[in-house]
């Protein structure tokens, strides 16, 4: 059984280059960015939360440069979340522009740095050579000179901010190793907030775009109307630039302490506030909607409580505030848009495997634990295993489109 989306468009917008005979199962692979990279997160965020939990019981020990949440964090954010960032703005970026930032050899490589990346840093953690995991860094790179360039030869100005936001992240993943490298606890402290809340702005960046348009799709056939964007969407994501630049700042400058707090309250206040008008209940019956409702409002409510958890420490734990963000905004979102985007860009109908809405719900459950493990630790094994087994569920239930030629013979 399959949940419907009744959306219009069913690749939402994908400019579609000219046709040519339909590549081989094989090589589909490589036709489009979100493919390897969509079928790689979820292997990735297994992999990371399998470590982690081996590292919290004692069964390994890290011996690399990057131990302990240095090391989860790192592999959560610059390893799982990184790939889907990768396949969704290699996709979209050719959208935008109508030029490919990476062919398919570009591609491969791409992907190898990936994994090699992945390898480097388990290998060093488990006792290979020290330092070895500094190659990582060499992936996100590499994907924003790939954005960069594209953006700039068309002329796309309007996704500037994009690849701006992704040579950052890729900054930030070179910085931690710096920190790790040097000793250095508060650019270690600095890189962790950085790591957490630059995927927030880039979220805020597109989830402002594209969820009242999907939405917009939907509720004009029940007579709906969906707020046009304007000058509260820009003030909006403004504040979460702003949180992440006060939260990055603020371990470096302790001066900046005092002020974090509020500039991210404010954030969270002015991201809950830009989804009235949304009809974010008109989109309760379609689950392709909600998830990104869901994970729009979990940015807003993660920032309100991590700028309440630096204000007042002794009411809400940090590990909290920073999960709500992290699984309950990054996470989810993510999903959501995986979940789309390899419907739509392999030219299958908007229409959601039962799997994909387990894996929807497992997500949440995930979510509920991990904010409730900050009170009670025990629940970190079942919420980790939430976790892995709902992106694993994605990967089950979308391995055919990923890996299978588009089902309208276009290419891509």
């Amino acid at each position: 059984m399959r949940v419907a989306a009744p959306t219009g468009n069913m690749s939402d917008g994908l400019l579609q280059l000219g046709r040519r005979p339909p590549p081989t199962r094989g090589a589909a692979l490589w036709q489009s960015g979100f493919r390897p990279f969509f079928a790689l997160a979820p292997l990735a965020a297994t992999v990371a939360l399998g470590g982690w939990l081996a590292l919290l019981h004692g069964a390994i020990n890290a011996t690399g440069s990057l131990t302990g949440v240095d090391l989860h964090v790192h592999e959560m954010v610059f390893g799982f979340v990184a790939a889907v960032i990768a396949g969704f703005l290699l996709t979209a970026v050719k959208n935008w522009t109508g030029r490919a930032p990476a062919s398919p050899r570009v591609l491969v490589v791409l992907v190898a740095l990936f994994v090699v990346g992945r390898v480097a840093l388990i290998a060093e953690a488990l006792g290979g050579p020290r330092g070895i995991g500094g190659v990582e860094p060499l992936f996100l790179v590499l994907l924003a000179i790939l954005i960069a360039r594209v953006v700039i030869v068309a002329r796309n100005w309007r996704n500037l901010g994009i690849a701006t936001l992704v040579a950052l992240l890729a900054l930030a993943d070179v910085l931690s190793h710096v920190a790790a490298w040097t000793g250095s606890s508060s650019l270690a402290a600095s890189m962790r907030a950085a790591a957490v809340l630059l995927p927030c702005v880039l979220l805020a960046v597109i989830g402002g775009r594209v969820i009242p348009m999907f939405t917009r799709n939907v509720v004009l056939e029940h007579g709906g109307v969906v707020r046009q964007p304007g000058a509260l969407d820009i003030a909006a994501v403004v504040a979460v630039a702003a949180a992440a630049l006060a939260g990055t700042a603020a371990p470096l400058h302790r001066a900046l302490a005092p002020l974090e707090p509020w500039v991210v309250i404010v954030a969270g206040a002015l991201t809950l506030a830009r989804m009235i008008g949304w009809q974010s209940l008109r989109a309760r019956s379609t689950p392709l909607l909600w998830i990104l409702h869901v994970g729009h409002g979990a940015l807003g409510f993660g920032l309100l409580a991590l700028g309440a958890a630096r204000r007042w420490p002794t009411t809400i734990p940090g590990s909290a505030a920073t999960h709500l963000l992290a699984v309950g905004a990054i996470a989810v979102l993510c999903l959501g848009m995986m979940t789309r985007v390899a419907l739509g860009h392999t030219g299958r109908p908007l229409v959601l495997p039962r799997s994909a809405l387990v894996a929807y719900l497992v997500l949440l459950v995930a979510l509920a634990l991990r904010v409730a493990a900050a009170w009670r630790p025990v629940l970190l094994d079942p919420s980790a295993a939430a976790f892995a087994l709902a992106f694993l569920l994605f990967l089950v239930g979308y391995a055919g489109p990923l890996l299978r030629p588009r089902a309208d013979g276009a290419p891509g």
